[in-house]
């Protein structure tokens, strides 16, 4: 048990070693050029969207993924960042990754997903399986009445989330 605990605490730390290595992202012709938050924090917490009209930012509670329901007070949750980060938690484990977002077209696209790996009980890993599976094939999002709905290609709902901050 201890060596599996030493394991995983040597993961973790390569995994935060990679992300603190990385260098910034080459920004592509999907990019917001202007990716500044509000000059004051009341205008962030008035509206949670960022100069550029960039509404994803802050924390969303998974409601469904892949059209099934989370656990119930599930932590599945995706936090954006006015620095086109996301992170959050997959059901059981964290995941870091980075976003491009396209406003005319409310097109978002994830880089592949940096994640811990500790175990868990055996219905989140499932979730978390459908979390995983499910992010890489985001292709739009639509925010609605403090609900964020993130679809594929075909309008597919893949993740469906209520904002909490």
């Amino acid at each position: 048990m201890l060596t599996l605990q030493k394991n995983a605490l040597i993961l973790i730390i390569v995994a935060c070693s990679s992300l603190i290595g990385c260098s910034k992202e080459t920004v592509d012709s999907k990019t917001v050029e202007n990716n500044t938050q509000p000059t004051s924090q009341a205008a962030l917490s008035d509206t949670l969207v960022t100069a550029d009209g960039n509404n994803l930012i802050g924390t969303w509670q998974v409601e469904y993924i892949a059209d099934k329901p989370v656990i119930d007070r599930s932590p599945a949750q995706l936090t954006f960042s006015a620095q086109n980060k996301i992170s959050g938690s997959a059901s059981c484990n964290n995941i870091v990754s980075s976003y491009i977002i396209d406003n005319t077209k409310n097109a978002v696209s994830f880089t592949p997903a940096a994640m811990t790996r500790k175990m868990c009980p055996e219905a989140l890993m499932e979730q978390e399986l459908r979390f995983a599976n499910s992010l890489p094939k985001v292709s739009y999002y639509k925010v609605n009445s403090g609900i964020l709905y993130l679809t594929d290609n075909e309008n597919n709902q893949l993740f469906k989330a209520s904002r909490i901050k």
